[in-house]
């Protein structure tokens, strides 16, 4: 039982170690696919297709997955095209990185969707894995499923929301060191 907890730890530096000599902050840009579910009526429920562009404050924006091997930490950020900044969408409360390059993390966030979006208060789960190719980290995929809104913990004026989607990558990881918000 000793041997196979040393295994694992071991396995674990090892392939965080590969990762972290290539950036504390690894920078994932991704696409994400869903469906947001809603009340229409007290008896319906209306189903609608979203994707990336429904979180971001401009079209011209995209959304980057931080993943702070150091303080141990997973969070989903809007940047400009040249890769500025722009705000924290989600941030994990909880994230559980595993020596099979597995990963989940609950994701915790509360802020107002670009119009004609309201308010959102809620928890998701992301699921998935970090593909690593010669220690470099290559692509990151997650299922993404949880409550956009809780009508009694979250913004009252809208009712429960749920989302099931995808994260997928959308372009080259690069060292994310300078997108950690201040």
């Amino acid at each position: 039982m000793k041997k196979a907890s040393v295994i694992v730890v071991v396995s674990a530096l090892a392939l965080f170690a590969g990762a972290s000599s290539w950036a504390q902050v690894i920078a994932l840009p991704v696409k994400f696919k869903g469906v947001v579910a809603f009340p229409f009526s007290s008896s319906a429920v209306t189903r609608l297709g979203v994707a990336e562009g429904n979180l971001m404050s401009s079209p011209a924006n995209q959304l980057v997955v931080l993943v702070n091997l150091g303080l141990h930490q997973m969070q989903l950020v809007e940047v400009t095209s040249s890769n500025t900044f722009v705000a924290v969408l989600m941030s994990s409360r909880r994230l559980a990185l595993l020596p099979d390059n597995t990963f989940a993390a609950g994701m915790q966030f509360d802020f107002t969707l670009p119009p004609p979006g309201g308010g959102v208060n809620g928890d998701v789960v992301f699921s998935g894995k970090i593909t690593f190719s010669k220690g470099q980290p290559k692509n990151l995929v997650a299922t993404v499923l949880g409550v956009l809104n809780d009508m009694y913990n979250g913004d009252v004026t809208d009712g429960d929301i749920t989302v099931k989607g995808k994260l997928t990558p959308n372009g080259a990881p690069f060292d994310g060191s300078g997108l950690i918000p201040g």
